[in-house]
């Protein structure tokens, strides 16, 4: 079993797969406290350790023997965000090694390729080429017209999964197929 994973503080998409076909899929999260009496040091090291006992959870559940996932190469819009994803990066580097798991990563480019061709991709378009790649329905539904702009948003859903969750289990997949020719995949699953 290969755990794919799209890597992030706040949300880690993940889906398991075996033989390549997704066994289960899910976002790993992790919330900030909003109480101002604990200090940041000490919610950032919770969180951590929340993350790690959540990726470990879904190791032990199915047996994996190998992750591959996308690693955040930097472009990251404030340094708290950068922060965030340096965060994540070594979280989940730390629990793969102290798990004894072989791992191997892509950049947010190979992850776009993987899924759609091109390296401009938005997420809508790897969420559309993954859920049809995987046979899940997208359903669209359209929302009043708001009064201040005159314009009617859409919520998207993805085999029932919100487009907010799904954006993040979509790359999980996509990185799974950027590395599906690599020498852990092959010799893993």
């Amino acid at each position: 079993m290969i755990l794919a994973l799209d890597v992030g503080l706040s949300n880690t998409g993940y889906c398991v797969f075996e033989n390549g076909k997704p066994q289960e899929w899910g976002v790993c999260t992790t919330s900030p406290v909003k109480k101002k009496t604990v200090r940041v040091a000490d919610d950032r090291a919770d969180r951590s350790a929340s993350l790690a006992r959540q990726i470990r959870a879904v190791v032990e559940k199915h047996g994996v023997t190998g992750i591959v996932g996308e690693l955040p190469s930097g472009g990251a819009q404030s340094a708290k965000a950068m922060g965030d994803m340096t965060q994540a990066v070594g979280i989940v580097a730390a629990t793969a090694a102290l798990l004894g798991i072989p791992a191997e990563w892509c950049t947010p480019t190979d992850v776009k390729k993987a899924a759609t061709g091109k390296a401009s991709a938005s997420k809508e378009e790897i969420a559309d080429a993954m859920a049809k790649k995987y046979g899940l329905e997208k359903v669209v539904k359209h929302t009043k017209e708001s009064k201040k702009t005159g314009k009617r948003s859409r919520l998207l859903t993805y085999g029932g999964i919100a487009f907010g969750n799904f954006e993040h289990i979509a790359d999980a997949m996509a990185a799974y197929n950027a590395l599906a020719g690599g020498i852990l995949v092959t010799l893993a699953g």
